[in-house]
């Protein structure tokens, strides 16, 4: 009986005791019994390099700017890291290299990658500005300007008079300079064809050209050219384009009027010129036939019915002159 009242008395001591505790300790924040573990000081000498690089790189992007907007390169020297010092200035001198075009300014740059960058954008601006691709070749660092530099090289050449090269020369481009060469370098072919076959007037010589349109153009202008020249108007009907088609029309009425007085011009009668189309032409012709028979009859008075100013008194006076020697 006696070990249970011990064993009670324990119990509540030890409940009472745990109570007493827990509201001691119930309004305390937890922040003031959190303690910081063994574990937990890596990250916190983490976060204090942390904030310490961020301020010397706040430093560093400071002084630089400052160096870059004013080109002065001993303000680099505000910045305590040596690595990042040169870095400055190394950033300093690219950027006033390029600015002033001054090339001697790369061989003070540190770093062989800024360095070459360097050195590279010189030969960049000096193969783009020649328009050769041997000047291109010599672009080491930076392969993308490289191509470019090609590109725009043959592209350039292409466009040349002098230029007589083939579709291979595109092998060597790509982007959109490939498709360009190759579109120019066939429009060359065709250029090239339908000179020749205008020259020749040889129609059946258009058909090497590719381009279909160019091809049509190069058979009328040849066609044109020869119907020009003619007296059968039928061969106008052949022709697709409107435009030119008049042309030919109004060209083979001319030749045919052309003829017509010709041939009217060895006859007496103006009845030969009826078939003239042009009025002016008739007109000219009928007058003409008019002065050639008053001047063999010698019929002054033929002469007046003769409407223009010029070939009146010329009719007149050489009937005239006929008279008067009779």
């Amino acid at each position: 009986m006696k070990s249970k009242i011990i064993a009670i008395i324990i119990i509540l001591a030890f409940f009472w005791g745990f109570m007493i505790y827990w509201s001691l300790n119930r309004n305390i924040p937890a922040s003031k019994v959190e303690k910081v573990s063994n574990d937990d000081a890596p990250v916190i000498r983490s976060q204090k390099m942390n904030i310490s690089g961020q301020k010397r790189d706040i430093a560093f992007w400071s002084a630089l700017d400052d160096a870059i907007s004013s080109q002065d390169i001993t303000k680099c020297n505000e910045i305590s890291d040596a690595k990042l010092m040169q870095n400055c200035k190394d950033m300093v001198n690219i950027t006033e290299a390029k600015s002033t075009q001054n090339k001697d300014l790369c061989s003070l740059i540190s770093s062989d990658k800024l360095k070459n960058e360097c050195l590279n954008s010189f030969l960049v601006a000096d193969a783009m500005s020649s328009k050769k691709k041997e000047d291109c070749e010599k672009i080491i660092w930076d392969d993308i300007s490289k191509r470019q530099c090609l590109g725009e090289a043959i592209i350039y050449e292409i466009t040349q008079p002098w230029f007589t090269g083939t579709q291979e020369i595109c092998n060597r481009l790509d982007w959109i300079y490939k498709a360009n060469c190759i579109a120019l370098i066939a429009d060359n072919a065709n250029k090239t064809a339908l000179e020749s076959a205008v020259l020749k007037k040889d129609a059946n010589a258009c058909n090497s050209i590719a381009d279909l349109k160019t091809r049509n153009n190069c058979i009328e202008s040849i066609n044109l050219s020869i119907w020009m020249n003619s007296t059968d108007i039928t061969s106008c009907n052949i022709i697709e384009d409107s435009i030119n088609k008049e042309s030919c029309i109004a060209s083979v009425k001319k030749n045919l009027d052309a003829a017509t007085f010709q041939k009217a011009s060895n006859s007496t009668s103006t009845d030969s010129c009826a078939s003239i189309s042009d009025p002016e032409t008739k007109k000219q012709c009928i007058e003409w036939i008019a002065t050639k028979v008053a001047i063999s009859s010698r019929d002054q008075t033929a002469c007046l019915k003769i409407t223009d100013t010029a070939l009146r008194q010329k009719c007149i006076n050489t009937v005239k002159l006929l008279n008067s020697v009779k």
